[in-house]
C-alpha cells in the first residue's frame, strides 16, 4: 500500500550490515600482526592508530542514517571485533572475563595520563546505536 510509505525489511538490512562490518574489519588481523622493527619500537602505537582512525569509524555513517533497530546487531558485532583486536594487541585476551572487561573500561576511559587523543573505545557503536546517536 503506497499510503503506508516505504517499509524497509529490517531483518534483511540488519543482516547485510553485520556482514558488511565483518568484511570491513577483516584487515584487523593484519593490523594485529604488525611487529616492531629492530630499530623502531612503535608497532603498538601504529596498531592503536589504525584501529582508531580506520577500523573504528566503519559504522558512523550507518549509525547516523539508519534506525537503531537496523544497526544494533552490526554495532554489537563491531564492538566485539574491536574489543577482540584490542585484547590481542595489548595481550589481555588470556585474562578472566572480569579482567578483560576492566581492560576495556580502562581503554575507553578518559585519563589525563593517556595523552590528548581519546581512545578508540571511548564510545562504542553499540552504545551509540542503542541511544540513537553516532560515535
Amino acid at each position: 500500500n503506497a499510503a503506508k510509505g516505504y517499509q524497509p525489511r529490517e531483518p534483511l538490512c540488519s543482516a547485510q550490515l553485520v556482514k558488511r562490518v565483518r568484511i570491513a574489519l577483516e584487515p584487523l588481523d593484519g593490523i594485529i600482526q604488525l611487529r616492531d622493527a629492530p630499530s623502531l619500537d612503535i608497532a603498538q602505537q601504529a596498531q592503536h592508530c589504525l584501529m582508531r582512525y580506520c577500523s573504528n569509524t566503519t559504522l558512523v555513517y550507518f549509525l547516523r542514517t539508519m534506525p537503531p533497530s537496523m544497526t544494533i546487531e552490526a554495532a554489537q558485532e563491531h564492538d566485539r571485533l574491536i574489543a577482540s583486536a584490542f585484547h590481542r594487541i595489548v595481550g589481555s585476551e588470556a585474562g578472566s572475563p572480569a579482567q578483560c572487561e576492566r581492560a576495556l573500561r580502562q581503554a575507553r576511559s578518559r585519563s589525563s595520563s593517556a595523552g590528548s587523543a581519546s581512545p578508540p573505545w571511548r564510545r562504542s557503536p553499540a552504545t551509540s546505536a542503542a541511544s540513537g546517536t553516532a560515535a
